[in-house]
C-alpha cells in the first residue's frame, strides 16, 4: 500500500447491532479525508453480510481472540485492550464506536508520546485512548486485572495514571466532547470540537430522530451523523444484504441443477478498496 503509515484508528463491532454506529464513524472519518487507515476489531459471529459491509467500509479487520480473554472481562473492554496486540502498528487511537469525527484529526498521532503505553481522557472515560502496540504491556495488564478480579480497565487506568511519576498527559477535551441529551447542548467551544462523544444519546442512528429543541451546535452534529448514515452506511448495508440474498439464491439454483447466468462478485479483501 503505497504511503501506508504505521498509525491507525481503530473501533469495535462486536455484534449485529454494533454495526451501524462503527460504519458510521469510519465514514465520519473518511469524510474528513483522514490520512491515517481505519481498523475494526470484531467477532466471527456476526452474519455474513455485515462481515463484508465491514470489509467494505474498513481498511483493516482483526477478529477477536476470545480465548485470551483470561481475566473474564466484558467482551467490549477485552476488545478495547485488544488493540494493545496489534503489532504491526507504531500507534493506535481507539474510538468507541458511539464516537463520531467532525474534523480531521490527524495531528492527535504528533501531538502524543505514548511512553506509559496509554493516553487517554482526564475524564477518565476510555471511549478513547491512544495506545503503542506491545504484547509485554498487553500481558503485564491483563495480569493486573485478573488480579483485581476482573476489575474493569478504566479502574486500572486510574491506578496507573496516579502512579506515575513526573507529569501526566491526557487527551484534549476537543478529541471527547460530551453531547448532552438532558439538555441538547455540547460542552465547550462550537469552534473546538473535533470528535464527539454520543454515549449517553439513545437511539442516535435512528433517521427520523427529531433535532427540535436542541442547541444550534447539537443539531449540526445529529444532521451530520444522519447526513452519513443516509448516504454511506445504509446504502452500504442495503448492498451487502442484497448480495447475501443473491448468493444464496445462487447456490441454491446451483443446488438445483439450474444452469442460470446470474453473476456475483464475492471475496471482498482490504486490498480491494485500499
Amino acid at each position: 500500500m503505497s504511503g501506508f503509515k504505521p498509525q491507525v484508528w481503530v473501533t469495535s463491532a462486536l455484534t449485529d447491532q454494533d454495526v451501524a454506529a462503527a460504519l458510521t464513524l469510519c465514514f465520519s472519518l473518511r469524510r474528513t479525508e483522514t490520512s491515517r487507515k481505519v481498523a475494526v476489531i470484531t467477532s466471527r459471529k456476526l452474519s455474513t453480510p455485515l462481515k463484508d459491509a465491514l470489509h467494505y467500509g474498513f481498511d483493516f479487520i482483526f477478529y477477536l481472540e476470545e480465548d485470551r480473554n483470561t481475566a473474564g472481562l466484558k467482551i467490549e473492554d477485552f476488545a478495547k485492550l485488544t488493540t494493545l496486540t496489534l503489532k504491526p502498528f507504531d500507534k493506535c487511537v481507539f474510538l468507541s464506536s458511539n464516537m463520531l469525527v467532525m474534523k480531521n484529526c490527524d495531528q492527535i498521532f504528533d501531538e502524543y508520546n505514548v511512553t506509559q503505553g496509554f493516553v487517554w481522557t482526564e475524564k477518565g472515560d476510555s471511549s478513547i485512548f491512544m495506545v503503542r502496540p506491545s504484547m509485554e504491556t498487553f500481558k503485564v495488564f491483563m495480569g493486573a486485572v485478573l488480579a483485581k478480579n476482573g476489575s474493569r480497565p478504566e479502574n486500572y487506568l486510574k491506578t496507573l495514571t496516579n502512579n506515575k511519576t513526573g507529569k501526566t498527559v491526557f487527551l484534549d477535551e476537543k478529541y471527547s466532547r460530551l453531547l448532552s441529551p438532558q439538555n441538547g447542548i455540547l460542552l465547550g467551544n462550537e469552534n473546538d470540537f473535533y470528535i464527539i462523544n454520543l454515549i449517553d444519546y439513545p437511539n442516535l442512528l435512528e433517521i427520523n430522530m427529531s433535532t427540535d429543541g436542541l442547541g444550534l451546535v447539537a443539531q449540526v452534529v445529529l444532521e451530520h451523523l444522519k447526513s452519513i448514515y443516509k448516504w454511506d452506511v445504509s446504502p452500504l448495508l442495503e448492498w451487502a444484504m442484497n448480495v447475501f440474498e443473491a448468493e444464496g439464491i445462487l447456490k441454491k439454483e446451483s443446488e438445483n441443477g439450474s444452469d442460470s447466468t446470474l453473476y456475483v462478485e464475492s471475496g471482498l479483501s482490504t486490498d480491494d478498496f485500499g
